[in-house]
């Protein structure tokens, strides 16, 4: 029974919303589209009342117009209302423009509120995209502005960099040129006091070569004699001071020991006073032997004497009186030997002294020779080490002058390629302006 009752009322309630309801399509005559529909649900002919929407009032154009400017959030600020008015006009002349298109044509051109809405939804897309690409034209166009100041700014510094390097570049290259002109001039500088290096080398050489020679042959010479005096010497050196304390006591000196006193006397230039009553000493000379401090009045410091005597300048006085004594026949080694040891020692000393001083004599002129030789040859190493000096001094200014063109050479590559950077980048800013 509840069953029953809840079904009347459901159906009830069907026939009163069948009976009320209402419903409202609305459809856009464009196209095919709505002969379609027709067609196929001939009802929406036949059973709905048709009301057919064609033109908008102006008061209904600008409120939806208005309404939809102000949804969609549109920033028109001022401009607002002149573009609501621009849609009506727009939409207004269309549908003129329409009427008589049909009354030309005979086809209908159908301005819906669609088209209204749709040409407003159009206007926002189109105006939101030029504002957009306005927007990008507008940073592009600043930052286009940016580039170009930036680019004055640069191609000002850049010829303010180009004018200071090209004189700096001028200059270098006339720096390199100066000092590879030095070059050029050491160098041949160099190779002259190489070709006299060369020269006083060999002029050097040479003259070693002499001198070596001579002194060899000095050295030959002077040798010949110093077997008899280092024999004289050896001699000398065995004998005792008695044995001249012997000679000076004698009190009745033979022949040899006259001849013997005389040479000593000549040899050490001591003067003798003749005694023409003193048979055995007439002239004096072993009397001034006795006497001379040099000789037997001091034995101990005669033998100093005889040691230390300069044999390698004995005057030829001395020499030509010596010789004359020790030539005479009636003075010998044996009979000199036969008197005293000590006065064979000084008969051989004496006679050593005489032959060393032949030698010298030939060896005088060899010394004097070597001596001139040995000269020049000094004054050739004092050239060649003067030549040496400044040629090191060429060598080392030679090699600063290179290290010097090297960097500099350095120097102009980068200025250059400064330059041609600076250039570029100056004419591709200038393309920009």
């Amino acid at each position: 029974e509840m069953c029953i009752r809840d079904r009347r009322r459901v159906h009830g309630y069907y026939n009163r919303v069948k009976k009320n309801i209402h419903i409202i399509l609305a459809m856009s005559p464009l196209s095919e589209e709505f002969r379609n529909r027709l067609r196929q649900f001939p009802s929406l002919v036949s059973c709905c009342t048709i009301d057919w929407f064609t033109e908008w009032p102006a008061e209904a154009l600008v409120g939806v117009a208005r309404g939809n400017l102000v949804e969609k959030d549109i920033t028109l600020g001022d401009s607002l209302d002149a573009v609501v008015e621009m849609f009506k006009y727009i939409h207004q002349s269309v549908e003129i423009k329409s009427q008589k298109y049909l009354q030309i044509m005979r086809r209908h051109n159908y301005v819906t509120p669609t088209s209204y809405l749709e040409f407003m939804t159009l206007y926002g897309d189109i105006l939101k995209k030029k504002r957009k690409e306005n927007e990008q034209k507008q940073q592009r166009l600043k930052k286009g502005i940016d580039v170009l100041n930036d680019a004055k700014v640069k191609i000002e510094i850049l010829q303010d960099t180009l004018n200071k390097q090209r004189p700096i570049l001028e200059k270098t290259k006339q720096e390199i040129k100066i000092t590879k002109e030095e070059i050029t001039q050491k160098t041949e500088e160099a190779k002259s006091k190489k070709e006299l290096v060369s020269q006083a080398q060999e002029s050097a050489a040479q003259q070693e070569a002499d001198v070596s020679v001579l002194q060899a042959e000095a050295q030959k010479k002077l040798a010949e004699a110093e077997p008899i005096l280092q024999q004289a010497i050896t001699v000398l050196k065995k004998l005792q001071v008695n044995d001249f304390y012997f000679i000076k006591n004698l009190p009745h000196p033979p022949p040899a020991v006259t001849k013997v006193a005389e040479m000593m006397c000549v040899m050490f230039e001591i003067p003798a006073k003749q005694d023409k009553k003193n048979a055995e000493d007439p002239y004096g000379y072993f009397a001034a032997m006795k006497l001379s401090d040099k000789l037997l009045s001091n034995p101990n410091k005669m033998k100093d004497y005889i040691f230390n005597y300069d044999k390698d300048h004995i005057k030829e006085s001395i020499v030509k009186r010596t010789v004359a004594l020790l030539n005479n026949p009636d003075i010998t080694l044996e009979k000199v030997e036969s008197v005293s040891v000590a006065l064979k020692g000084l008969y051989m000393w004496i006679d050593a002294m005489m032959k060393y001083h032949e030698n010298l004599k030939l060896v005088t002129p060899l010394r004097m020779k070597v001596a001139e030789i040995q000269a020049r040859l000094d004054k050739v190493r004092a050239e060649l080490a003067a030549y040496k000096k400044e040629l090191d001094d060429i060598d080392e200014r030679l090699a600063n002058l290179e290290d010097d063109k090297r960097r500099k050479e350095r120097e102009e590559a980068d200025l250059i390629a400064n330059i041609n950077k600076c250039e570029k980048r100056l004419e591709n800013s200038k393309k920009l302006l």
